[in-house]
């Protein structure tokens, strides 16, 4: 699926803070959208399908194992995306790209 040239969606959020407590003991060292499902990380789904239909910047709110979530995405690159980090207390907003 692709959209138009006007994507009438630029920026998307992904919400990747919980503690995936239903998920436990799979979530205890390793964080829910990390979780493996059919060979792939599960936040790596929602990644693939925004840059498909041409979102531009993607924001991951992050919480819990945050860190894991940015060294398994890397800089974003193979989404066409760039990173950087914006930390406020305990959570972290990550974007791909950086809007400024």
């Amino acid at each position: 699926m692709t959209l138009s040239n006007k994507n009438p969606i630029p920026t998307a959020m992904v919400l990747a803070a919980g503690f995936g407590k239903r998920m436990r003991p799979l979530t205890d060292s390793t964080p829910k959208p990390l979780l493996p499902v059919a060979g792939k990380p599960l936040i790596e789904y929602a990644l693939d399908r925004l840059a498909r239909i041409g979102v531009e910047r993607v924001v991951i709110n992050l919480g819990y194992l945050g860190p894991k979530i940015r060294e398994q995405l890397g800089s974003g690159e193979r989404w066409g995306w760039r990173s950087a980090t914006r930390s406020s207390g305990r959570r972290s907003r990550w974007k791909l790209p950086a809007a400024y």
